[in-house]
């Protein structure tokens, strides 16, 4: 039958104790109860002993597992915590093993959830607990937690933070991996070394206006026109008339224009050799 568990487990005052059964992931009474919800109290602080079972029977983890708990906003899964215990210490070993996490309910961002006229006097949270043996990861199933506001206030202390956003950094990037991140978007150095061909630009050269070859077809087109020093085949003479270019001899010629007033034909001559 489900157990509705308060902050009293097992009649200890300073700590939360609970179990997680291995075999269905449950979170149990450390005498094996199912708890279905918890009932907590704003601005506590507390220790979380936790144990493992299978059959019944505490569990040792095997060396080096570690673990974290995490708190958040009812149905908020993509949020930041609102409280968490990113590692725990061990105590005992054997039947005796326990994982104990520092639990602070006094968090801002637990003020921030009873911010708001009138104050709630409570409200939903949802708690998870998971654990690593080398690079296995398994967690608990989420519980329900209703998390009673607070009358008696002035020696808390100051509200701490409750923990990363979700996903935890180190699950995602050291701290120079995310500086190089936030770096790549303004890299011009092309780091993933990607060429032309890889993005359908392979017959393309990357060769100046002033230094790329001339076609064979723009050369025959260019052959056949006058020279770069003669570029029309008439010209006004300097000393008078008119000059005809002879493209043979790259020279020019004195081009002999007469006619008469009133006529129509003009007759032109030139001594071209």
């Amino acid at each position: 039958m489900a157990t509705v568990v308060s902050l009293t487990i097992d009649n200890s005052p300073t700590a939360m104790r609970i179990a997680i059964d291995l075999d269905d992931r449950t979170i149990r009474t450390w005498a094996g109860q199912v708890v279905s919800s918890l009932t907590l109290k704003r601005r506590d602080r507390f220790p979380v002993e936790v144990r493992f079972l299978r059959g019944g029977v505490v569990q040792e983890l095997p060396s080096g597992a570690t673990g974290c708990l995490g708190i958040k906003a009812d149905k908020d899964f993509n949020g930041q915590f609102v409280a968490s215990g990113l590692a725990w210490t061990k105590s005992g070993t054997g039947i005796a093993a326990t994982y104990v996490f520092d639990l602070n309910l006094n968090t801002v961002q637990i003020s921030a959830l009873f911010a708001g006229v009138p104050t709630p006097s409570s409200v939903a949270l949802m708690l998870e607990i998971e654990w690593a043996e080398g690079n296995i990861r398994t967690s608990s199933n989420t519980l329900p937690i209703t998390l009673e506001n607070d009358i008696i206030r002035g020696d808390e202390g100051i509200a701490e933070e409750g923990g990363p956003i979700y996903p935890l950094p180190g699950d995602l990037l050291t701290k120079s991996e995310y500086a190089d991140l936030i770096d790549h978007p303004v890299d011009t150095n092309n780091p993933h070394a990607v060429t032309a061909a890889q993005v359908g630009l392979g017959n393309v050269d990357n060769t100046r206006d002033a230094d790329k070859p001339v076609s064979l077809a723009t050369q025959e087109a260019l052959d056949a026109k006058a020279p770069a020093l003669a570029p029309s085949k008439f010209r006004l003479d300097p000393t008078g008339g008119f000059q005809l270019f002879n493209p043979d001899t790259n020279s020019w010629h004195a081009l002999l224009v007469r006619g008469s007033s009133g006529h129509e034909a003009i007759e032109l001559s030139s001594a071209i050799p």
